[in-house]
């Protein structure tokens, strides 16, 4: 079941991708859908926490440019 679950994790994120939806709607759908998984108990419910912690700063604008934006563009001059 937990393969499955990966499986299906991976078909929500494309087809997230895929409809472009918004960063910010994008990374609630994921933790809502994490959540739900660690409710059934398929995954765990602290799974939460480093996944938020990765997409803060993903969806803080300021937060974005200065600590992955800016870096990464830094290597192409």
């Amino acid at each position: 079941m937990m393969i499955l679950s990966i499986i299906a994790t991976v078909v929500l994120l494309g087809a997230l991708f895929y409809h472009r939806v918004s960063l910010f709607l994008s990374s609630l759908i994921l933790l809502a859908w994490t959540a739900a998984l660690g409710v059934a108990g398929l995954w765990s419910i602290w799974l939460l926490v480093p996944l938020a912690i990765i997409l803060v700063p993903f969806n803080l604008t300021p937060m974005r440019k200065s600590m992955i934006s800016a870096p990464v563009f830094r290597g192409f001059r």
